[in-house]
């Protein structure tokens, strides 16, 4: 199939932005955007063509430029496993307690970025809930996060992220097959039983590993504690849910073109966005001309 129609994609959506037809900016920065000259428009195309480049365009991967160098969809995903490994788990299986709030927050956020490339429904939770309908390696534990999706999100992607901290939130909870409202609060672990604690420091050893119902017995995750009443993370299952999850999409990608047209053209829609976001009227001007070197 032809990824040409890309390249129209990302000029049509550029468009967009500079005409005001983009959903995505509010009243102010959209007003700031038609009050530039049309010279200042022109060199606003040119510099996000410029930096957002696509190559190899009638292949089953074509590639876009980010940044710095050309990624195809299936290498973009990588590179989020990388910083994975490399940023997110040594976190986990180095310091003391495994930063469970800062493992947590970064496993929601990255779950956000996939769901976004994923859905393209920018930004919204809703993404991120459809993204927890098929999350997880086996049936049960996909059930689980259909369940606990919105405490996910609530408790660990927004309270971590905009608070710092989870906060206990008042919910309805079935005791004894009657319904009640408490508090439901929260509870990390970061926990590896005897099969997986082999390769407790091994990234991809536990990827494997954790990927099979077999070698999770005894490791509790997205259960309700009964004497706190409170669902119980586990961190490790969490990360490689995500790790595996990330590795399922790339198989799809590979297999399926239109998901991976879909993806390529959320992936541009969030460079784009993001190119454009300081073309605002707070945003000062920026002086080259007076970066003096102080102190």
């Amino acid at each position: 199939m032809s990824y040409q129609i890309l390249e129209n994609y990302r000029d049509d959506q550029i468009n967009k932005i500079l005409n005001n037809e983009s959903g995505n900016f509010g009243d102010k920065q959209k007003d700031y955007i038609n009050k530039l000259s049309e010279t200042e428009k022109r060199t606003i195309k040119s510099l996000l063509i410029e930096h957002i480049k696509l190559d190899k365009l009638d292949t089953s991967e074509p590639e876009i430029y980010i940044e710095t160098e050309m990624q195809s969809a299936v290498s973009h995903l990588d590179n989020l496993t990388s910083h994975l490994k490399d940023d997110i788990f040594p976190l986990l299986s180095r310091t003391s307690g495994g930063a469970p709030f800062t493992v947590l927050r970064n496993i929601l956020c990255y779950c956000d970025c996939i769901a976004r490339l994923q859905y393209g429904q920018k930004g919204h939770s809703g993404d991120l809930e459809k993204l927890f309908e098929n999350f997880g390696p086996y049936d049960y534990i996909q059930k689980r996060y259909h369940e606990y999706k919105k405490y996910l999100i609530q408790l660990y992607r927004h309270d971590l992220v905009h608070t710092v901290r989870p906060w206990s939130k008042i919910m309805f909870i079935n005791i004894n097959n009657q319904v009640y409202l408490n508090y439901i609060g929260w509870q990390i672990i970061a926990e590896l039983n005897d099969t997986t604690n082999i390769v407790g420091t091994d990234f991809f050893g536990l990827k494997s590993l954790l990927a099979h119902e077999s070698n999770r017995k005894g490791l509790i995750h997205l259960r309700l504690d009964k004497n706190s009443r409170s669902p119980i993370i586990n961190v490790y299952c969490f990360l490689f849910d995500l790790v595996n999850y990330i590795d399922k999409l790339k198989n799809s990608l590979h297999t399926n073109s239109h998901d991976m047209e879909k993806f390529l053209k959320n992936l541009i829609d969030i460079i784009i966005e993001s190119n454009c976001r300081l073309l605002r009227p707070d945003v000062p001007t920026l002086d080259l001309d007076n970066n003096k070197i102080t102190g």
